[in-house]
């Protein structure tokens, strides 16, 4: 009898026509997106942050964090909401795949220049089907989100509407760079 071959799940996801993938343990939910409240001086790709049950979330948008243009959201558009170790921060995909398993066997490293980007990094590539995976490392978005949860007391400036007995505050309107106005 041969051996077993050791698999992984991970959850796979797009963002501009290119499949990513997580381990499936770092995952907690997919939702679909909420309302944001803006961050002032937010690093590159967060949108905001955002109020999930009692816990202020950092939003990241993968298509501005990857360099990629804006599209409107369609129904495929999620949250990938996921715990760094340290934290949790909600991830903006174009359309999430699913839940597949790969062989340990079948990881190849990643370019080198994909090994060391400040942006985000991809720890191997895999194949699901017949197409490249790149299973990126979640540990940069901990450290993202404890800058972006340290930006000029924002955790204070948005309220707990259960404690206070009201509403959230509604979201403040994004700009684009085509929405500026001189």
């Amino acid at each position: 009898m041969r051996g077993a071959r050791e698999a992984r799940n991970f959850v796979s996801f797009h963002v501009g026509g290119v499949e990513y993938a997580v381990h499936v343990a770092s995952v907690r939910e997919v939702l679909n997106p909420g309302a944001l409240s803006a961050v002032p001086r937010a690093p590159l790709g967060v949108s905001g942050v955002t109020e999930l049950r009692g816990e202020i979330v950092a939003v990241l948008d993968l298509r501005a964090r990857f360099g990629l243009p804006a599209i409107p959201p369609t129904k495929h558009t999620k949250w990938m909401l996921i715990d760094t170790g340290r934290s949790r921060l909600a991830l903006v995909v174009d359309r999430v795949s699913g839940v597949f398993r790969a062989d340990v066997g079948d990881e190849r490293a990643p370019p080198p220049m994909l090994e060391r980007d400040d942006l985000y990094r991809v720890l191997f590539v895999t194949r699901r089907a017949d197409a490249l995976v790149f299973t990126l490392d979640t540990a940069p978005f901990a450290a993202l989100h404890d800058d972006i949860m340290g930006l000029d007391g924002v955790g204070a400036s948005l309220p707990d509407a259960r404690r206070q007995g009201t509403q959230p505050p509604p979201p403040m309107p994004l700009q684009t760079s085509g929405d500026r106005r001189r």
